[in-house]
């Protein structure tokens, strides 16, 4: 795996939000389970991930975002390569629903769409 920046998963469209709560389910399970190596699904963010504006469905940033040295940055990119209505998958263990939210929501970029058991989705604004 790569050390230069923070990782990002972008999935492939999807179609379906209950594709979206498989995709989120398969992300908590371990590797061995689900049989998908990181290193396929994983893009860096320096400089860019190669995906045009507007392509990605939904992004998943899953236990980085508390140690991002710039994560408004991560987080406008994010919102950069989601298409309008795409969703950002997060979940974070280090950090309170609080601190997420208004991370998050608070940026503008993002509005809170469903909490479930341990991840947040929201959906790009703008």
């Amino acid at each position: 795996m790569s050390t230069h920046g923070p990782p990002v998963v972008a999935s492939p469209p999807t179609g379906s939000g209950a594709e979206v709560a498989a995709e989120e389910e398969a992300c908590h399970t371990p590797l061995s389970q689900n049989h998908h190596s990181r290193e396929s699904r994983q893009h860096n963010l320096e400089p860019s991930p190669g995906l045009a504006d507007g392509q990605a469905d939904v992004v998943f940033l899953y236990d980085t975002y508390h140690d991002l040295a710039e994560p408004s940055r991560v987080l406008r990119e994010m919102h950069r390569i989601l298409k309008p209505a795409g969703i950002l998958s997060f979940s974070d263990h280090h950090m309170k629903e609080g601190q997420i939210l208004s991370e998050v929501a608070g940026t503008g970029l993002f509005s809170l769409s469903r909490r479930g058991k341990k991840t947040y989705s929201f959906l790009k604004q703008g």
